[in-house]
């Protein structure tokens, strides 16, 4: 269902949820973090490469200059490019890292690992708008390719995403709730009504439900084409990372274009959890 349609929404979890949610959700919110971390330190550097060339975020050395190089305007593209390559990185074998390390190492039976992990592999990538929000908690929202409406615990979110806010990323389900993988960005009217007009004819789906039956790889196309068309209209600089050991996830913020900054942090630690420096680390493929 795309933006303009209605339809009454979903209501979210009773007041009485809400602290149970909280605390399910931050303790499943550190361990994916801590997941994310050690997937993210096992991509194999091809994977890494060919995910950066399809979202438009890699340089290609040519003569003396033999190395590719990641170009970031922002540092919160590069969690948006290690999400992509683990949800989206198609391996020589078509698996991703995720499916891989379900199938080859999986976590204890029981662990929230499994859980978390199993979730992942079942990811849906979407466009979400935003129909309500419980400060403090988070906001329902419809998944515009499937027509289907879900509560997303996020404390971010719940207080800086307003009503008809679009956004796009993952979005992981568990038995106790849903949340995002952490690499959500917002999508601008301008941005929404190209891929309204494009998705469609792009992928052959003859109405949007269609979307639910798209293969691996279609999937993983389409994320590029969302992903690579907010990342050109400076999406990520409107998205402000908050720490994840709080229970907080990225918030948006009104930024005007002039205060948008080119540069990316070079000399600044390796988001990745290296400990290197980012030039001499994922800056530096």
């Amino acid at each position: 269902m795309w933006p303009g349609q209605r339809r009454q929404p979903e209501k979210g979890p009773s007041v009485t949820d809400h602290a149970t949610l909280l605390v399910d959700y931050r303790r499943l919110r550190e361990a994916s973090r801590t997941l994310h971390n050690r997937l993210i330190k096992a991509l194999p550097k091809d994977t890494l490469t060919a995910c950066a060339k399809r979202l438009g975020l890699l340089s290609t050395g040519r003569g003396r200059q033999q190395q590719d190089v990641l170009l970031l305007d922002d540092e919160y593209e590069l969690a948006v490019l290690m999400d992509y390559c683990l949800y989206h990185g198609h391996q020589d074998d078509g698996r991703t890292i995720i499916e891989q390390t379900l199938v080859e190492a999986p976590p204890g039976t029981g662990s929230d690992e499994l859980t978390l992990l199993q979730a992942m592999a079942e990811a849906r990538f979407s466009l979400f708008s935003v129909e309500t929000a419980v400060p403090g908690v988070g906001v329902t929202i419809r998944d515009l390719l499937r027509d289907e409406s879900l509560f997303l615990v996020d404390l971010g979110f719940s207080e800086t995403a307003p009503p008809g806010m679009v956004l796009t990323g993952n979005v992981i389900s568990l038995p106790e709730l849903s949340m995002t993988t952490g690499a959500m960005l917002p999508v601008h009217g301008v941005v929404l009504k190209d891929l309204v007009r494009q998705l469609p004819t792009r992928f052959a789906t003859a109405t949007i439900g269609q979307f639910r039956t798209l293969s691996p790889d279609a999937q993983s196309e389409l994320a590029a084409s969302v992903i690579r068309a907010c990342l050109a209209g400076g999406a990520a600089s409107y998205v402000e990372p908050k720490d994840v050991k709080t229970g907080l996830q990225p918030s948006f913020v009104q930024r005007p274009r002039s205060e948008v900054t080119r540069d990316h942090p070079r000399n600044a630690p390796c988001p990745c959890g290296s400990g290197k420096k980012y030039k001499r680390c994922c800056g530096r493929i």
